[in-house]
């Protein structure tokens, strides 16, 4: 039997942690296997090491034939210096190295005091941020500082929808009741799609290059942007609607919008088609994602349900039981299989492809999830709470 031993901490058969992963090969394929040996830490830590185990498992399940191949290719140049190594063996080792040393982090960028939380986004590798507070400030995170910025001015807003790049330097911020801005990576521009006057902002998203944009008007109208020009759309006819939801593909070129009091509506590059994955009838469509590839979709319904889509059926998603619950914020990872979920005076959750897991990063007990958002690789995570704090995951 060859045995592979990969430099991250692993379990004990006992229980306990070790310094090192040890991969054995058995004659009916390749499994892993907790090394026997005295802990160096006692195992206080096992959960959480065993809980990443089962996720990495997990996580491996659900890549496509490519995305292994790419790994089963690396895992042989491994194997052709001595090292023996599989293509899921290397998945998993390089899993555990990064999200074992992840954690939970309260982020202050106003200060050590509860705010308003009411959107948040994230770039795509998890390390640079943008957050808004209603009736306060809009802040960036460029992965080492918080900055304030005021494109609407030395003033507190009502900061109610934002959106960022795939690089994290280039974003959309709304205020309700007021004015859209965005920002190319040196100047915000007030953008004026509904003409100069104010408006209900309440749904804003941006395309991975930055230049693309959809956003939504409370009892007013949607919009997208091209990169040239702002058009307005209407999938549910040419009538104001409470467009809170909008999500938009990495190319600019797909969408998804929820009327808060109304239908689910998606848009494939040419035609707009309703959705129906609670049923013929009007919801409360709070909010929504969509996948890199504009083909995957999650929309949550406040006081209702969770849906998500995987290019085929869509599903029922129940990571609280089969209750429902004031859905406020949703995510999806830009293969569209993992999420997160937050609820109003409820719990936080994040799903890593095959299991929902209950997030406490403000400790065991209900709080009232307004934002959330997901990384691409969906390993990283930014939620705020609404009269409380903001926190990252990565």
């Amino acid at each position: 039997m060859a045995k592979v031993t990969a430099p991250c901490l692993s379990l004990s058969a006992k229980g306990s942690i070790n310094k090192k992963l040890v991969f054995q090969k058995r004659p009916s394929g390749h499994a892993v296997f907790w090394n026997k040996g005295h802990a160096d830490v006692k195992s206080g830590g096992q959960t959480t090491v065993r809980n990443r185990f089962v996720e990495a498992k997990s996580a491996w399940l659900v890549l496509t034939d490519n995305q292994k191949a790419v790994y089963n290719e690396r895992a042989e140049e491994y194997t052709e210096r001595g090292q023996v190594m599989t293509g899921y063996n290397l998945y998993v080792k390089e899993f555990l190295e990064t999200t074992l040393a992840f954690s939970w982090t309260e982020q202050q960028p106003a200060g050590a005091v509860g705010k308003l939380w009411d959107t948040v986004a994230i770039s795509a590798d998890g390390t640079k941020f943008i957050v808004g507070v209603s009736n306060g400030r809009l802040y960036i995170y460029d992965g080492v500082v918080w900055t304030e910025h005021q494109p609407a001015g030395g003033t507190n807003k009502s900061w109610s929808a934002v959106g960022i790049s795939a690089d994290g330097t280039k974003f959309i911020a709304c205020v309700a009741t007021g004015r859209i801005y965005t920002y190319d990576g040196a100047i915000w521009t007030e953008q004026r799609p509904a003409g100069d006057s104010n408006k209900t902002w309440e749904g804003a998203d941006i395309s991975d290059d930055g230049l693309k944009f959809i956003v939504g008007a409370f009892a007013g109208r949607l919009y997208t942007y091209d990169g040239v020009t702002w058009t307005e759309q209407q999938p549910a006819g040419a009538s104001n609607e409470v467009w809170y939801a909008v999500g938009i593909s990495a190319d600019g070129t797909k969408f998804i919008a929820g009327n808060n009091n109304g239908r689910l509506y998606t848009y494939d590059g040419a035609t707009w088609t309703e959705q129906q994955p609670a049923g013929a009838e009007d919801k409360a469509w709070r909010e929504v994602g969509i996948s890199g590839d504009g083909l995957k979709f999650i929309a949550c319904v406040y006081n209702g349900r969770i849906y998500t889509y995987d290019g085929a059926v869509w599903i029922e998603q129940q990571p609280a039981g089969a209750v429902d619950k004031y859905w406020r914020g949703v995510g999806i990872s830009d293969d569209g299989l993992k999420f997160i979920a937050g609820a109003y005076n409820g719990r936080l959750y994040t799903y890593d492809g095959a299991v929902w897991t209950d997030r406490q990063p403000a400790g065991d007990s209900n709080a009232k999830w307004d934002a959330v958002a997901i990384s691409g690789d969906g390993f990283k995570f930014i939620a705020g709470v609404y009269l409380g704090r903001l926190y990252t995951y990565g």
